[in-house]
């Protein structure tokens, strides 16, 4: 089954009514929410709120109690195990704290990958496919260090082209600028900017940094005690009188 279209956007994940819960602790209530083809969607909130869960539910990291997941057309809870690893393939997830192997160079943490999931790959294949996604993070030159040899910022950068490096269609960035010192900060923004543009990804950013939201969103999410209470884009969802929205925004921007 294909992805749907709405107008000229390409439909590539549709969650509806969709519910989690840990035991007596309900953190997901009901919420609903697409993603198109080339869209960045970042999702805010409090701590505890549910965004993680939420795109490790995506990621099938979670299993939800209730809901309606459509990756590409296809209900998830319909597809086979076979058919589910294929489809995970297509979803990259980039953790906030970039899980990199401390022992591989970053040449051999960006193989891993093809190595794992590609059957009879050449090593020219490969060899290409590392050169283009450490091009497409401006670190090509970092090719034979260690993760500890890397700063905060590159070991983000090179998790991202791990990420990159199964041309997945969809990737949720998980806190993508915490830990790092704002002029980094700016950075990572732009590298995400750019990865949307050149791979047409489709992705969800969970984020409580205000610039990040501002900067990389096309559209934003507030989530709170496990509902959406604000959607649009920066300037729509900030003007309100709501003050958990308000909360946020004059912690950030207002001193």
């Amino acid at each position: 089954m294909n992805s749907q279209q709405k107008g000229n956007k390409e439909e590539v994940l549709v969650i509806r009514d969709l519910y989690k819960s840990f035991g007596n602790k309900h953190v997901l209530k009901g919420i609903d929410f697409d993603l198109f083809k080339g869209e960045n969607v970042v999702i805010m909130g409090q701590s505890g709120t549910g965004k993680s869960v939420l795109i490790r539910i995506i990621a099938g990291l979670v299993e939800p109690d209730k809901d309606m997941v459509k990756v590409f057309g296809q209900e998830v809870d319909k597809l086979d195990r076979k058919e589910l690893i294929k489809l995970r393939l297509k979803i990259g997830f980039l953790f906030q704290h970039n899980a990199l192997y401390d022992s591989m160079t970053v040449r051999e943490n960006l193989e891993f990958p093809l190595i794992k999931n590609i059957r009879n790959i050449t090593q020219d294949k490969i060899n290409e496919a590392v050169d283009d996604v450490l091009d497409a993070v401006g670190l090509a030159e970092t090719a034979d260090q260690y993760p500890s040899e890397l700063s905060g910022g590159q070991e983000k950068r090179i998790a991202i082209a791990r990420t990159l490096i199964l041309k997945p269609e969809i990737i949720l960035y998980d806190e993508p600028t915490s830990a790092l010192d704002p002029i980094t900060s700016v950075e990572m923004n732009n590298l995400i900017n750019q990865v949307k543009k050149r791979y047409k990804t489709g992705s969800i950013i969970i984020t409580h940094d205000l610039t990040c939201a501002r900067t990389t969103g096309d559209s934003i999410l507030m989530l709170n005690e496990g509902k959406f209470i604000r959607k649009g884009n920066f300037e729509e969802v900030f003007d309100t009188d709501n003050e958990v929205v308000k909360g946020f925004y004059d912690y950030y921007f207002i001193k």
